[in-house]
């Protein structure tokens, strides 16, 4: 279903009565200081200006459409129409405007507002501050202006003027900011910010300019290659300051790309989201019974107007004070009503109502934007989407949204003691549990994952595989050799190719943490034992990876309960313990606090989480509890 499919030209903004506008994006233009062309096609942050312009203002307008004259296939596949110029000859932005006017006219529309497309940081609230200006000063036609000067491509016009528009052309007009003055115009006021909201792109200047302002945002740009500067402190890094240095050292590596609905779920916003509609759109009716207005009560039994109003097919006419209408559950109450009343307090008789208990003015009803306003902020960038937001989404309707692409993690596993689980191994090999351990861990994460298999302990043979896989990955996750022994190759190779930081922590389990990288692309090496590993993943790799995917940093949320255990900890290291939650409230810890007790990760739903200094735990102490699912893992 195209945008244009879906619209309403009927449908009024919350507060006033002007009918939500129609948006025209004016093409315009040769763009001749860019060497010529379309400037609307230009790329910028990886789509066209005419894409950035377009998301921006979809959103805030009923129907959407593109003037531009010449073959309009030159555009590729567009889900708005296409409406060329009115009038014969280069006439400028005023004929764009008369186009635009003309296109709405025939569907059946008010107002249009127009925007220009080489603007591409024009403001996500233009539309209702144009038409609060328009209201408010009692001017037909309402301009954008800003600490850089007036605007008047950025417009809201009438439909009502088009034939005004039509005759100043014919008779030579050309300037718009002149004739929306001979008009009437209100000015809608926009406050100073970087780049200024109105900064158009004329010259290659500009769009260098405009390509810098987006490139954290929008690139996908790589870390800078010191990004893990050696540590000046010697010894043990605590977990916080391991934690804060990896923060620190970070920023989004991808790009940005538009999906739909059905392909959001699980994405990160890359851009905040506005309400494309309120929730609900018009005032509607939240119990079954009768509307009437409240008003017009006087003890007497009110008159049954002949009808219904329902969910999706309302009562088009008007109910006149002194009556009652037949309304149910979400439909839309009817002109001359502002209240409804439970059906089980009425007696309906002879075409009167009667009613048994006298509701409070407007009850039962759910005004318009109760749940969420029009343009409203609904979900902010780096947010996650899940089902949730994704409802949320389309019930403000919105059907598309600017996301992070997914970021691409490579897991590798190191040592010549690993097997595959397929295979018959001697008592002194081990299978390989942790690569499909965090293959799982990054997937649920939402990253796009590749298994870059076991490597044995061959520096020449892990260096050929590391080259191969940074050529395409985001970032790489390797288990083993991240310690200073002699086996410990991962480690080595890392330091004789680059610079490593913090990968020793005062942290029970996981004390070994690599970070490093390889051409460019992060490194994190985990501990090679099982339960050290999924516990740094937890700690470390979880937030780090949230961040380079465009995501926030997440912190974990615990909870304090009271201990089921008896416990007596050493002054030293941070310990997380394996442990899950009793259902009398109390939280119980795995049977051994061993690393090499994998058999615990399952049995467990959670960590304790104690302090570096000693304590003795007793039943009943206060501990701090961190689910798992505090950590991106299901439950």
């Amino acid at each position: 279903m195209t945008h244009a499919d879906r619209t309403d030209p009927g449908r009024a903004l919350p507060g006033g009565a002007m009918k939500q506008p129609f948006g025209v994006i004016l093409a315009g233009g040769q763009a001749r200081r860019m060497g010529g062309g379309d400037k609307a096609l230009l790329q910028l942050g990886g789509q066209t200006l005419l894409a950035h312009v377009a998301e921006r203002l979809e959103p805030q307008v009923a129907r959407l459409a593109l003037n531009a004259n010449g073959d309009p296939a030159r555009f590729g596949p567009l889900d708005f129409d296409i409406v060329p110029d009115s009038v014969a000859g280069q006439s400028g932005p005023l004929a764009g405007v008369l186009a635009g006017l003309d296109w709405a006219a025939a569907l059946g529309a008010d107002h249009v507002v127009t925007v220009a497309a080489d603007t591409p940081f024009f403001p996500c609230d233009l539309v209702p501050r144009l038409v609060l200006a328009a209201e408010t000063e009692g001017q037909p036609i309402a301009l954008a202006r800003s600490p850089e000067g007036i605007h008047p491509t950025f417009g809201l016009w009438p439909v009502a003027l088009r034939e005004a528009l039509r005759q100043a052309l014919a008779d030579g007009t050309r300037k718009l900011r002149a004739w929306a003055a001979e008009q009437g115009a209100a000015f809608a006021d926009f406050p100073a910010q970087t780049p200024d909201a109105f900064f158009n792109i004329n010259t290659p200047d500009d769009l260098a300019a405009a390509r810098a302002h987006l490139a954290p945002a929008d690139a996908a740009t790589p870390l800078a290659a010191d990004c893990f500067a050696e540590p000046e402190a010697q010894g043990l890094a605590s977990v916080a300051e391991a934690q804060a240095r990896l923060r620190a050292s970070l920023h989004p590596v991808t790009g940005i790309e538009t999906v739909g609905l059905a392909e959001a779920a699980g994405r990160i916003l890359a851009r905040d989201v506005t309400a494309r509609r309120a929730n609900p759109p018009a005032t509607n009716s939240a119990m079954d019974g009768y509307a009437f207005a409240h008003a017009s009560l006087s003890g007497a039994p009110l008159k049954l107007t002949e009808g219904r109003s329902a969910a999706g097919a309302p009562f088009a006419g008007t109910v006149p004070p002194g009556h009652a209408l037949r309304i149910f559950t979400g439909a839309l109450l009817p002109v001359g009503t502002d209240t409804v009343v439970m059906q089980e307090n009425t007696t309906a008789e002879g075409g009167h109502l009667t009613l048994t208990a006298a509701p409070a003015p407007r009850a039962n009803t759910r005004p318009t934007g109760e749940d969420v306003a029009e343009g409203a902020s609904v979900l902010a960038a780096t947010r996650r989407l899940g089902p949730r937001e994704v409802g949320l989404l389309a019930a403000v309707g919105v059907a598309k949204v600017a996301v992070r692409q997914r970021l691409r993690v490579g897991v590798l596993s190191t040592g010549d003691e690993l097997v595959a689980p397929d295979t018959d191994a001697t008592p002194g090999q081990t299978f390989d549990a942790n690569r499909p351990m965090l293959i799982g861990m990054a997937a649920g994460w939402g990253h796009a994952v590749t298994d870059l298999g076991h490597v044995p302990d061959d520096r020449a043979a892990l260096r050929a595989r590391l080259d191969e896989a940074s050529a395409g990955l985001d970032a790489i996750l390797t288990s083993g050799g991240a310690s200073v022994g002699d086996e410990d190759h991962v480690s080595a190779l890392l330091r004789e190719a680059g610079q490593v930081a913090q990968w020793r922590v005062a942290l029970k389990p996981g004390k070994p943490l690599l970070l490093s990288q390889w051409r460019r692309v992060p490194v994190f090496g985990l501990p090679g034992n099982s339960v050290s590993a999924f516990t740094t993943a937890c700690l470390f790799v979880h937030p780090a990876l949230s961040l380079m995917a465009g995501g926030a940093w997440s912190e974990p949320r615990g909870l304090t309960l009271p201990a089921g255990f008896t416990l007596s900890k050493r002054a030293g290291r941070r310990a997380f313990l394996r442990a899950r939650m009793r259902a009398d409230g109390t939280v119980e810890t795995f049977r051994s606090d061993s690393s090499g007790m994998i058999s615990g990760l399952a049995w467990a739903d959670g960590f304790v989480e104690l302090p570096e200094a000693a304590c003795e735990i007793a039943p009943g102490d206060p501990v701090r509890y961190l689910p798992f699912t505090e950590f991106g893992l299901s439950a």
